[in-house]
């Protein structure tokens, strides 16, 4: 085999995908020129998801007719000009590929005026320019891309459904839209609008109109400025935690990006706050110098590297830790408070003061039965099997039993959702439909809500009974009753799972069952009396896999007596 040239139409369509992967990546990378042009007023429409057709309109400055063609050339940019010019990097886009890109694998058609009434047209198909021709419109730009991977179809048959594709592009304008809170972002999906946000330059409005009130409310504002680097945003109260990292969005000078760096510093900011398996929210803003970070590292410009990393993680989880400690974070109220000592970190729960200690405590082994601190069984009359006692409870988290010649550590919350999971599996429907005396009324965000309407059936019957009342409002009237008390928690999370899956795919029902179960079990933290204590384990231990909750986990600990007489050396 000899070596040979590519042709250039086969460099096109390799070099265009590793920029354009989905629908989501046309979007981006329009909506991202746009903002480069100055626009104040950002337009999104998609048809199938965005495989079928992408519209992006702007005000920006638009384009002069004799640039049009030149535009949808590789490596052709107005944004840098020399080598220096990649180290203070002050666009979203600096390449040139994002264009030619698309339009190696796509239908597109650009209309554009620099001055009003004067503008251009110009019509693209994988990669060969039809037309170029005047064509009067109002300054700015607008793309249209259809028929995407039309002429690489492996590509297009690999591309997900059209609500999955309408998904991810939802994800990409809403963090988009985040970061530029100065720009109004509308998203209309198959005619009818997701979101519009105010362009008002306040992050809290534009949260809001991106992803509820309800989501803003449980929010924690953060701000700290170090010399030349300014970080600035919202968290979430240790409350409020997310499945998955996908709430977490980091904008590193007006970009949005990933960042292990910054995911750990995050991770380091709530230690001892949250469980193993939680996440935060968060919308965290960092400006640093433009020389002081690389944006050049990954394909798609969604890494980036700082030259003082060390100085970035402490900034971040030392101004993050700051403002959980300085707000008070009542369950159910606005984040929005006033300051007050570290110390008040403890009342946010007794499992985060326990989890955020290493130090060894005794104390509740036999804790009060206050009626308000104790979850409740249906039936305390049942006891514990023949050889096993309960000798107390640790840190409000941890139950403590005797068996035989060996000590059991028991994790509440997890043994109590082996215990619910095992039951809501056997019946195949949730444990009973708990209906609500008040209604409890929700504002979600456009994408939860889409996936919200296309499931009322499903939601049905798993115990959700459920009434849409307009734009982004729901009200739920009925629950299944493992979940009373958290009605807002469940849905939620029991919306990402389908959000993440189909209604179709076999496992599903599981993954519900898992979330419920999650929702719905004895929190760390929580005090039982020692006949609830008893309930727990007995029910838990007739379970045919007590030894691990539905998430895998294991939900006890063994300490043998051999182990603590070697530890006493007593042997």
């Amino acid at each position: 085999m000899r070596i040979h040239v590519l042709p250039d139409s086969l460099v096109n369509l390799i070099a265009a995908g590793e920029v354009i992967e989905r629908p989501a990546s046309v979007v981006k990378e329009l909506v991202e020129n746009a903002v480069d042009a100055s626009a104040t007023r950002i337009e999104i429409s998609v048809k199938g998801g965005g495989i079928d057709e992408i519209v992006v309109r702007d005000n920006g400055h638009g384009m002069e007719q004799e640039e049009l063609a030149l535009a949808f050339t590789r490596h052709a940019t107005s944004k840098i000009a020399s080598k220096p010019d990649l180290y203070n990097i002050r666009t979203l886009g600096f390449r040139g590929e994002a264009l030619p890109s698309i339009a190696a694998v796509a239908k597109v058609e650009v209309l554009t005026a620099s001055r009003e009434g004067e503008g251009s047209r110009i019509s693209i198909a994988g990669g060969q320019v039809v037309d170029v021709s005047p064509w009067p419109c109002p300054v700015g730009t607008q793309v249209k891309v259809s028929a995407l991977f039309f002429n690489t179809p492996a590509r297009r048959k690999f591309l997900k459904s059209k609500v999955t594709e309408a998904n991810h592009v939802y994800e990409t304008v809403t963090r988009l839209a985040l970061s530029r809170p100065e720009i109004s972002f509308s998203l209309a999906h198959e005619k009818r609008q997701v979101f519009k946000t105010p362009g008002n330059n306040r992050l809290e409005d534009t949260v809001a109109a991106v992803l509820g009130i309800d989501y803003l409310e449980k929010m924690v504002k953060v701000e700290k400025l170090e010399g030349d680097i300014g970080l600035w945003g919202l968290v979430s109260r240790p409350d409020f935690t997310r499945s998955n990292r996908r709430d977490q969005i980091l904008i590193v000078n007006q970009r949005v990006v990933r960042s292990p760096l910054l995911f750990r510093a995050l991770d380091e900011a709530y230690r001892g706050l949250l469980l193993g398996k939680e996440f935060p929210a968060a919308v965290l803003f960092i400006q640093v110098p433009p020389n002081a970070v690389d944006v050049n590292v990954h394909p798609q410009k969604a890494e980036v590297k700082f030259a003082d990393e060390k100085g970035i993680f402490d900034l971040v989880r030392q101004a993050v830790r700051l403002a959980l400690t300085r707000h008070d974070l009542p369950r159910g109220e606005s984040c929005f408070g006033s300051g007050l000592s570290e110390s008040k970190v403890a009342e946010l729960g007794s499992r985060y003061a326990a989890l955020s200690t290493n130090l060894v405590q005794m104390e509740h082994l036999l804790p009060p039965t206050d009626e308000s601190d104790v979850f409740s069984f249906a039936d305390k009359t049942q006891v514990l099997p023949s050889g096993y006692t309960v000798l107390g409870q640790w840190l409000r988290t941890y139950v403590i039993v005797s068996a035989g010649e060996e000590l059991w550590l028991v994790d509440q919350h997890a043994a109590h959702e082996r215990v619910l999971y095992d039951r809501m599996r056997k019946d195949q429907t949730p444990e009973n439909t708990q209906p609500l005396v008040i209604p409890v009324s929700l504002s979600l965000p456009a994408s939860k809500m889409e996936v919200l309407e296309n499931n009322l059936e499903t939601l049905r019957g798993y115990g959700f009974n459920l009434d849409v009342l307009g734009y982004n409002s729901v009200v739920i009237r009925s629950v299944p009753s493992s979940v009373s008390g958290r009605e807002a928690e469940a849905l939620d999370r029991v919306l990402e799972v389908l959000v993440e899956g189909r209604t179709e795919d076999g496992s599903l029902g599981e993954k519900v069952w898992t979330a419920l179960a999650c929702k719905g079990a004895i929190k760390a933290g929580t005090c039982l009396a020692p006949e609830e204590m008893s309930r727990l384990l007995t029910d838990w231990l007739s379970c045919d896999d007590y030894h691990h909750c539905p998430h895998g986990r294991p939900t006890f600990t063994v300490l043998t007596v051999k182990e603590v007489e070697k530890k006493l050396k007593r042997v």
